[in-house]
């Protein structure tokens, strides 16, 4: 998965070199506070078995999916100016997303009706909290790769030096950034966990660089209930988010169909765009 948005608006009070060593419900609230003020630009999905094989759907192509959407307006929403600026040079039409592009509570509202979302409760009182289905492994690569020697930064670092290259779009598209994140992360698996790193990958499930806190302690801190639901065709996780809001956070989906079944986990980037 990968997500474009408008920059990053708010950011810590200390120098750079200073970021990592700033608290998990720090980063958590910092991170918030962007995803509340921001509208999503792009959502990229890219689904594979674990040999990375796409869906065909018994067609001759392979498919991923880019969403655009219409929400963010250039002229008066928050951004971060240099962001902007380097999605227009890699080919983001903001003129045409605001005319074409997908309303995100259209697509927020397909979502709920498919079973991959739901609202959250306004207050406590409404009764029991929020459940948070997470089906199969949640694998934030940027948490990974601090445990590979000779792996640091972004995707495309990482991805040029494990000699993966970009088949299909440009960077920051997020369609394109969302097939190099999956080939990436395979090219990892086979190089650093023997190809069949399940067990060794198992320390990594759930934990989010930049939180270093297990998804299940972080949902339960902000009043969710964790389940592992078993025997569901098609899954999503829903975390993080304004309680009025319906939410769509790291999401993790599988066909329930014979082109695209059984799908391996995929990795993740923590996106948050509130619907």
């Amino acid at each position: 998965m990968d997500t474009e948005f408008p920059g990053v608006i708010f950011r810590p009070g200390t120098e750079k070199h200073q970021y990592s060593h700033l608290s998990p419900t720090f980063n958590y609230r910092l991170m918030k506070a962007n995803v509340d003020a921001l509208n999503l630009i792009q959502l990229g999905l890219t689904l594979s078995d674990p040999y990375g094989n796409l869906p065909d759907f018994g067609t001759p192509f392979s498919h991923i999916w880019e969403f655009n959407f219409s929400d963010f307006n250039l002229d008066s929403d928050y951004q971060n100016p240099e962001s902007i600026t380097l999605l227009k040079n890699q080919g983001i039409d903001f003129d045409r997303n605001r005319q074409e592009g997908i309303d995100s509570q259209v697509f927020a509202s397909i979502l709920v009706r498919a079973g991959l979302s739901f609202p959250i409760p306004n207050s406590p009182s409404l009764g029991s909290p929020s459940t948070v289905y997470f089906g199969g492994s949640v694998l934030d690569m940027k948490h990974v790769i601090k445990y590979c020697d000779g792996l640091y930064g972004g995707l495309e670092r990482v991805a040029k030096a494990l000699d993966v290259d970009r088949v299909a779009g440009k960077s920051h598209q997020a369609g394109s950034d969302s097939l190099l994140t999956m080939k990436t992360f395979l090219k990892l698996r086979d190089l650093y966990f023997n190809g069949d790193g399940d067990a060794e990958l198992d320390q990594f499930d759930l934990v989010l660089h930049g939180l270093e806190l297990e998804l299940k302690k972080l949902a339960e801190s902000i009043g969710l209930v964790w389940v592992r639901p078993v025997g569901i065709g098609c899954n999503a996780l829903l975390l993080i988010g304004r309680s009025r809001c319906f939410l769509v956070k790291l999401a993790v989906m599988t066909l329930d169909n014979k082109a695209a079944r059984n799908l391996s986990p995929l990795v993740v980037r923590l996106f948050a765009e509130v619907y």
